[in-house]
């Protein structure tokens, strides 16, 4: 497979976290079936180095690009569910966060949003049947041990392809902390009806004008609002679906801005709160095409 990027000016983070974990999957199919180029301008190569790209893929890191000393890079891990890597990326989270707020109690309450957000994402992107057994993949040969049967060796491998990516970075000159959280197992809309069926059913019938005509017929826009008002408006009991409603519920009632995007499935969820006297906004809007998994892009401006 052949990956050009040479005439690429300009990549967006959430963007670069993509293109790394569809290169990681196909990597994890097909090892050593790659060939690609770089970005031939400067600012795209950076931008993909302060992620983690080079070094999370062991690509060599174009000679031209240096670390950028205003940004705090938490660079992109993956895992899967029961890997020790992603409690090791949330205390990196915790460490560059700190001296950025200066405010233990709201970085533990960062901490909180974003560990319950992952454990969502890991919960139903991963069979627990085959994870002792995927967790013995090796980044080089990408190999189980020889004494896993065939079909477990196949089932690991077709479960290491829905794994998790996490990036992110203190920015010490604008004071915000950017997080990103990916997978590409099953989308908000497809989980949530199964998940919170009492708590999004008790939200829509206090909000009728919401409801759709019947359960089949919402939409993935009215599903995903749904889910974001539902656990913060104090709707149902049970502990799904309280990942990234506790990341609005963190910028909307601790943080002085900040902002929640959420791409699932075939919608797009905002959530801005611009700070000062600008109220804060949220919309749900649909895609045109679905998106296989769950973005979530978290941007924090500092305690209140």
């Amino acid at each position: 497979m052949d990956l050009d990027l040479s005439d690429c000016e300009e990549i967006s983070r959430s963007a670069a976290l993509v293109v790394t974990a569809q290169i990681e999957r196909s990597l994890i199919r097909r090892p050593r079936c790659l060939n690609g180029f770089s970005p031939s301008t400067l600012d795209p190569c950076r931008r993909l180095h302060g992620l983690g790209f080079y070094k999370h893929l062991n690509f060599d890191t174009p000679r031209l690009v240096t670390d950028d000393d205003e940004v705090d890079a938490i660079t992109v891990v993956s895992g899967t569910a029961v890997t020790a890597e992603l409690s090791r990326e949330l205390e990196r989270v915790a460490e560059v966060a700190q001296p950025l707020f200066g405010n233990e109690e709201f970085v533990a309450h960062i901490h909180e949003a974003l560990s319950e957000a992952m454990a969502n994402i890991a919960g139903h992107a991963y069979i627990k049947g085959v994870e002792r057994w995927a967790l013995t993949l090796q980044s080089q040969s990408n190999e189980l041990n020889s004494d896993a049967p065939e079909w477990l060796r196949q089932q690991a491998k077709a479960e290491a392809l829905r794994k998790w990516w996490i990036a992110g970075h203190a920015d010490n000159q604008t004071g915000e902390l950017l997080l990103f959280a990916l997978d590409h197992g099953h989308s908000i809309p497809v989980i949530a009806p199964f998940r919170m069926k009492d708590a999004l059913e008790e939200f829509w019938n206090a909000n009728p004008k919401l409801k759709p005509a019947t359960k089949s017929a919402a939409t993935d826009a009215q599903l995903l609002e749904a889910v974001a008002r539902a656990r913060r408006e104090g709707y149902g009991t049970g502990r799904r679906g309280r990942g990234f409603p506790s990341m609005i519920g963190l910028v909307e009632h601790e943080a002085v801005s900040g902002a929640v995007s959420v791409i699932s499935g075939g919608a797009l969820y905002e959530y801005r709160k611009p700070g000062g006297d600008e109220p804060a906004t949220e919309r749900a809007i649909p895609l045109s095409k679905k998106f296989n998994g769950t973005m979530i892009e978290w941007r924090i401006g500092g305690a209140r």
